[in-house]
C-alpha cells in the first residue's frame, strides 16, 4: 500500500509543487486541501502517513491546527511558513511538529525532508491499537474501528462525537494524565474551541454512560488542577 502525504496549503502552486516532488517516489500518493476543515475531513476518512501543513492559512490558525492533530495522533508533521521569527519556530516545536521549513524553500530539500520522515517516523500506535481495536472496559467495550461504545450484548451506548473523542484519547493513554487543554485539542475544530471547563461537563456525561456509580468514579480520575486520567488497571484488548 502506498504511503499517503496530506498537503494543506491555500496556494495551489505550492500544493502542486509539493505533490510533484513527493510523487517522484512511486510508492507515495498525495492529497491536497486548502483549509483546516478539509484537513480534518481527510484525516477522518483516510490513513495519512505525513502531514505537510502551511501555517499561513487565511481562515484558520496553522499552529492551532497542528496542535489539534498532535493531540489526536502521532502522524509526522512538517510545517511551512513565511514567518521566520524565532518565536514561531519555538511555538511549533513545543506543539510537537517534526520539522519546520520557512518560505521560500529549496524544493529538493523539502523532498528529502519528507522522504526522511516517511522512512524513519512512521506513525506510532498505542499498545492497545497494536493488539486489537476492541477495548474491554468491564461491562462495556470501546470499538476504535466503529467509534462506538457497546454493551457486551452488542447494544450501543450513545456517545456524541466529542464524548467519543475524549474517551478514546484517555483510554489510549491509560495511566497518563491529559490536561484540559490537551482534551480541548482532541475535540476542537479549527479555531472553534469550547471553554476548558466544558471538558468537565463532557467528563460528567461520559462517566454517567461508562460507570454504574458515576458519583464515585473508578475509571476516569481527576488530576487536581490539571485534567483527567484513565486508570482502569484491568483494561485490555479483546
Amino acid at each position: 500500500m502506498k504511503q499517503h502525504v496530506l498537503i494543506v496549503d491555500d496556494d495551489e502552486m505550492i500544493q502542486a509543487m509539493v505533490s510533484f516532488l513527493v510523487k517522484e517516489d512511486v510508492s507515495v500518493r498525495t492529497t491536497q486541501v486548502d483549509s483546516g476543515q478539509l484537513m480534518h475531513a481527510a484525516l477522518k476518512t483516510d490513513k495519512v502517513d505525513l502531514l505537510v501543513l502551511d501555517l499561513g492559512l487565511p481562515d484558520e490558525d496553522g499552529l492551532a491546527l497542528a496542535r489539534q492533530v498532535r493531540a489526536r495522533t502521532d502522524i509526522p508533521i512538517i510545517v511551512l511558513t513565511g514567518d521566520q521569527s524565532h518565536e514561531r519556530l519555538i511555538a511549533a516545536l513545543e506543539i510537537g511538529v517534526n520539522d519546520f521549513i520557512t518560505k521560500p524553500f529549496d524544493p529538493y530539500e523539502l523532498r528529502l525532508r519528507i522522504k526522511n520522515l516517511l522512512r524513519y517516523n512512521r506513525p506510532k500506535r498505542s499498545v492497545l491499537a497494536e493488539t486489537g481495536h476492541r477495548i474491554d472496559l468491564g461491562a462495556l467495550v470501546l470499538d476504535l474501528n466503529s467509534r462506538t461504545l457497546q454493551e457486551k450484548s452488542g447494544a450501543r451506548v450513545a456517545l456524541t462525537r466529542s464524548e467519543y473523542n475524549i474517551l478514546a484519547a484517555l483510554v489510549q493513554r491509560q495511566d497518563k494524565a491529559m490536561s484540559r487543554g490537551e482534551l480541548l485539542d482532541v475535540i476542537a475544530q479549527g479555531n472553534d474551541a469550547p471553554s476548558p471547563r466544558a471538558i468537565d461537563v463532557y467528563i460528567r456525561q461520559i462517566r454517567k454512560k461508562l460507570e454504574p456509580y458515576a458519583h464515585h468514579p473508578q475509571m476516569i480520575e481527576v488530576v487536581r488542577g490539571y485534567g483527567y486520567m484513565f486508570v482502569m488497571a484491568s483494561n485490555r484488548a479483546l
